[in-house]
């Protein structure tokens, strides 16, 4: 079901301080003046995947090197460098292969495009495909296609194969971040972002109830008929369906859950404040009750609430929920304290791959801008402006970037 559309009221505000970018034009934060005019706006579509070439056109040569090699960085979440024969796979959707081995100081490279590709690990039994991978002419461009009848995947510029894939670190016991490929290299060589690895251990939490799992069928049933039913908007049957389910078995979380967001939906916040929680009680692991009443207590400006429900669910489940860091650090940031706010939205935009919560930029330039740092405050400004261009106030974030770049000008004259 698509993220919700409410306002997370004086939040929003909070954004909109016109935050100083030189030192001429210092102000104590919070008081509305001379600051960023930039706010939190409910995350736009992801932008559109690449579409292949029709299939009358004629192949082109490839515009970039044959090969490409790239690197990147692991480490734990405390900072320090992954374990000893950390692995680095490389994900493309239906195929994994093992690139690379990780090494002290925990950087690691490979080479793609070549036959013979520098420092790949040895297949093993979780490998799907052969060392010829990218050499063979039916692998799509295009997420979850897997041919192109007239265009051969070596006319294809490595650097456009590349996309449909994520680079991911292995080693037993540890769940690690994953990092998309982008677009272009610089004379065949790529640096992608850095990789998180996280103990198994740690990551207690669930993104599905598992109470659900034991609901009876009559009680699953109801239950996908009510979702059905909150997609097309019809709330009060979608509610009658899940009183239902619950009638059944009343320790089904995801129920509770389900008539929490049908009561958030219609305005009613108190009553779905309720459900949240017996979804909780429920079932203390699945995330996501945490979130929804995270907003919930956003919405009300009780910013302590909101950064402790959120840091709830960033210990129940540090790396399947970005969001959860997007709230995190925003309460931070209205509790300011900048420090811990600009930790979490950092760990938040490297698990963003795609591109949900591009209001984390925004909150980044203001703690950027706050701590004198206006090169940086430009950098995010410029970043969420790519990543959603078509956002509402992104006339306002732009006029703002201007005005910062002006500014940035006339401090290096």
């Amino acid at each position: 079901m698509k993220s919700f559309g409410y306002s997370l009221g004086i939040a929003i505000l909070v954004l909109l301080i016109l935050l100083p970018c030189a030192r001429a034009q210092q102000t104590t934060p919070g008081n509305g003046k001379n600051g960023d005019t930039t706010q939190p706006k409910p995350p736009p579509k992801v932008p559109a995947i690449i579409t292949p070439p029709k299939e009358d056109r004629a192949p082109q040569s490839p515009a970039v090197p044959e090969t490409i090699y790239i690197t990147g960085s692991v480490m734990q979440e405390d900072g320090d460098p992954p374990p000893f024969g950390t692995v680095i796979e490389l994900n493309c959707g239906d195929t994994v292969t093992r690139e690379a081995t990780v090494d002290s100081a925990g950087s690691y490279g490979f080479e793609v495009g070549s036959k013979n590709r520098i420092g790949r690990v040895m297949p093993d039994a979780s490998d799907r495909i052969d060392e010829d991978f990218f050499a063979t002419p039916d692998v799509s461009q295009n997420p979850g296609e897997r041919e192109w009848s007239s265009l051969s995947l070596r006319t294809t510029p490595l650097s456009v194969r590349l996309l449909r894939c994520e680079v991911r670190s292995q080693y037993p016991g540890y769940r690690s971040t994953s990092v998309r490929m982008k677009a272009g290299s610089i004379w065949g060589y790529t640096e992608v972002e850095p990789i998180l690895m996280y103990r198994i251990a740690r990551v207690q939490g669930t993104s599905v109830s598992l109470t659900s799992m034991l609901a009876p069928k009559q009680a699953k049933r109801s239950i996908e008929q009510a979702t059905k039913a909150l997609k097309k908007k019809k709330f009060s049957e979608a509610e009658v369906l899940l009183k239902s389910a619950l009638g059944i078995y009343p320790e089904n979380a995801e129920a509770w859950f389900l008539l929490g967001d049908a009561c958030q939906l219609q305005k009613r916040k108190q009553e779905a404040r309720e459900s949240y929680w017996k979804a909780v009680q429920a079932d203390g692991l699945y995330v996501r009750p945490y979130l929804r009443l995270a907003r919930l207590s956003m919405s009300e400006q009780d910013w302590r609430n909101a950064a402790d429900l959120s840091n709830k669910a960033l210990e129940l489940d540090p790396i399947a929920f970005p969001e959860a860091y997007y709230l995190n650090a925003l309460a931070l940031y209205n509790l300011k304290d900048l420090e811990s706010a600009e930790r979490s939205v950092r760990k938040g935009q490297r698990l963003d791959l795609a591109l949900q919560f591009p209001q984390m930029h925004l909150i980044l330039a203001n703690i950027l801008s706050m701590k004198q740092d206006a090169l940086g405050s430009i950098e995010e400004l410029s970043k969420y402006l790519k990543d959603a261009p078509k956002a509402e106030d992104a006339p306002i974030v732009r006029a703002r970037l201007e005005e910062k770049m002006k500014l940035a000008k006339t401090e290096i004259k």
